[in-house]
């Protein structure tokens, strides 16, 4: 397995713990995380190592607008995950080489 794939299958595994966190996910919600999940599986896939694909941006502004419906995820599993997802979004907001952020997701 890839680091990119590992960097991948750690981000979408605190997207579905905040999800389970949610006790009544809205239906927005649970498309919000859909949309990410699919948005980063296709940076992973066909941006890995190109920092100013448009794919980076529309991944982190994808994962952002989930994160906008998680603040009611409970449970101290969720806060980590929120944590986690949150840091990984501000760190590449700007859409910086990904590599920085995989070894951070990792």
């Amino acid at each position: 397995m890839t680091e990119y794939a590992i960097a991948f299958q750690r981000l979408t595994e605190d997207i579905s713990q905040l999800l389970a966190g949610l006790s009544f996910p809205s239906s927005s919600a649970v498309r919000a995380a859909i949309a990410a999940t699919r948005d980063l599986e296709e940076a992973f896939d066909g941006a890995a190592g190109v920092p100013n694909d448009e794919r980076w941006s529309t991944a982190i502004d994808s994962l952002d607008r989930f994160l906008d419906h998680c603040s009611a995820s409970r449970g101290e599993q969720c806060s980590l995950a929120l944590s986690k997802l949150r840091r990984f979004v501000a760190e590449n907001a700007d859409v910086a080489p990904p590599m920085p952020a995989l070894q951070r997701a990792s």
